[in-house]
């Protein structure tokens, strides 16, 4: 979509050349993969190995070569995409599938130095919390990955983590950046594990900011 595609193109400012990226999955993410053709020697180290990913390895954006730790391999735990995604990955010495305890363990997550982690969420309040399973009471997802990734990333030198969402929901009528979390709600990434919020309004640093002034960002957005 229009909005998704605005997204992408917002985070693409933040990735640089070399990082090491794990995306998470859905329209955003791929919007997002589909604007970072421009970058140079990209790693990847994530949970889910997507068309995105495939596309971006064929174009030569994804090399692995700067990578600390399993340089020159993607990466993965698993795959989901079209046919001709299977045939791609099918004998590539250069795309290796691990274990969960592995890919989303932040211990390992820690050790790449560059790592840029870009997860979604449902909803986030205006000191940072955010929650990607539930709206209030009514449960939509389990934590999933994304709190390993982030948290991984945020404690390695040069890692840096990117919260992207719909400014709105049903048709603009919610906003998903609210003064609290609906009660009921689980608290998916805390405060502090937040380094930028993107929605297709633009960019939020949040890192290091009071409350006040993660607040005012927010809004901005």
């Amino acid at each position: 979509t229009e909005i998704a595609e605005r997204i992408g193109k917002h985070v693409s400012r933040i990735v640089e050349d070399g990082d090491t990226i794990q995306v998470g999955y859905g329209s955003i993410p791929n919007a997002i993969l589909s604007n970072l053709s421009s970058k140079n020697d990209l790693g990847v180290h994530t949970e889910l190995f997507t068309e995105g990913i495939a596309e971006l390895m064929k174009m030569g954006v994804v090399t692995n070569c700067k990578k600390t730790i399993d340089r020159d391999k993607t990466v993965a735990a698993f795959c989901m995409g079209k046919k001709k995604t299977y045939d791609f990955i099918n004998d590539k010495p250069c795309i290796e599938f691990r274990s969960i305890d592995y890919t989303n363990n932040p211990a390992v997550i820690s050790r790449i130095r560059n790592i840029t982690a870009i997860n979604s969420a449902l909803e986030i309040d205006l000191t940072g919390q955010a929650t990607a399973e539930s709206i209030g009471r009514t449960f939509y997802s389990g934590i999933g990955g994304q709190a390993d990734f982030m948290r991984g990333a945020a404690l390695t030198e040069e890692g840096k983590t990117i919260l992207v969402l719909q400014s709105t929901a049903q048709d603009g009528t919610v906003s998903r950046i609210v003064p609290f979390l609906k009660e009921g709600a689980g608290v998916t990434l805390t405060r502090g594990d937040i380094h930028y919020v993107v929605t297709e309004y633009g960019i939020a640093y949040i890192h290091g900011k009071n409350i006040r002034e993660r607040a005012m960002a927010l809004i901005s957005i």
